[in-house]
């Protein structure tokens, strides 16, 4: 039997078993004043021709966040585990539940809308549920790292596919953990060691951590997302850095290096953008941490312990249109939307 990835409780290390129980969490918060969207610098993401990393700036600046709203149970069951979570396109907010085996539907307020999918009656939709992420049509793509698939729902909730591809597709998922959706429809999922580009139609189109350039590159590779210019960034949460690829031609650089201060990560679960920056859920340091790309003056953004929106072991994170933050707080049990102050 093939060796799991353990998030839950998880240690740093070369080799992590994934309980059924559980799994680390993600959703994360970016950064924008109260009632308006605040970026982070007006810079284009950088060109990628060759493995670099990015060096750690000095002067380094501090942000706090503005809780704007938590909530933490659904009409009586407390999260248990909140990982991915995403945002359609109407502002309506998905929150995988991992250790209930659920996702939940909210409005950008925290009014619950209902379950959107869970496990029911003898049928076993999920054993252990991570990341989410939505389709330009709407279709709702749910990795489940035990079962080694992605579940894919219409808008409606109702399950469409379990998508599993075989040897003649890209090869079996191992623990299939972030996911992310181009606005082509192109999917990228990522695995223990890899990361995979499938079209719309679910067909293998490129393999990352196999061969080439990023031959190895990839140690538990997490929550991912993808721009306009077919780059697509990757919480390497082993490796404590986000790695930013170039999907035409593999070749690719690299953000932060291991620790605390500015411009270090520790266990990155989470990446998202915003107008030249990138935004990260750096878990282990109980922050997010922002890179600017073009002059390098990172941001700390809510460091551990000094702001009343106090994480504990962050895990996901989405952006709405306004550019609030929402961010599942794991160790809290809570979900938190944050503007910046």
């Amino acid at each position: 039997m093939k060796e799991k990835t353990q998030l839950n409780g998880f240690e740093k290390g070369n080799e992590m078993k994934m309980s059924a129980g559980l799994l680390l969490l993600l959703l994360v918060l970016l950064m924008l004043p109260i009632g308006c969207a605040k970026n982070l610098s007006p810079s284009s993401p950088a060109t990628t021709t060759q493995a670099s990393s990015q060096p750690t700036p000095s002067g380094p600046t501090t942000l706090s966040l503005a809780l704007m709203n938590q909530w933490t149970e659904t009409t009586g069951v407390q999260f248990n585990n909140a990982a991915g979570i995403a945002i359609d396109s109407t502002g309506n907010i998905y929150v995988v539940d991992s250790g209930n085996l659920q996702v939940f539907k909210y409005k950008a307020d925290g009014t619950y809308l209902g379950p959107f999918a869970q496990n029911s009656g003898s049928g076993s939709l999920f054993a252990q549920p991570f990341d989410i992420a939505l389709d330009p049509s709407g279709n709702v793509y749910v990795t489940d790292a035990s079962n080694d698939n992605v579940v894919i729902m219409n808008p409606a909730g109702t399950v469409t596919n379990k998508f599993s591809p075989g040897a003649n597709n890209g090869g079996i998922l191992n623990s299939p953990m972030g996911i992310a959706i181009g606005t082509d429809g192109s999917v990228y999922i990522s695995d223990y060691s890899l990361v995979r580009k499938y079209s719309a139609g679910l067909s293998i189109v490129s393999t990352w951590g196999n061969s080439g350039p990023t031959n190895g590159i990839f140690s538990i590779p997490l929550g991912m997302t993808v721009d306009s210019n077919n780059f697509l960034y990757i919480a390497n949460a082993n490796h404590d850095q986000i790695v930013k690829l170039n999907t035409l031609d593999g070749t690719y650089s690299t953000l932060g290096t291991t620790g605390s201060a500015v411009g270090q990560l520790n266990f990155p679960t989470d990446v998202k953008l915003d107008t030249g920056g990138v935004v990260v859920v750096d878990s282990g340091n109980n922050r997010i941490m922002a890179f600017n790309q073009s002059s390098n003056n990172n941001v700390v953004v809510n460091p551990n312990g000094s702001q009343s929106v106090g994480l504990n072991s962050p895990t996901g994170l989405a952006i709405d249109a306004k550019g609030y933050l929402y961010i599942t707080d794991s160790g809290n049990g809570r979900v938190v939307k944050c503007g910046l102050q």
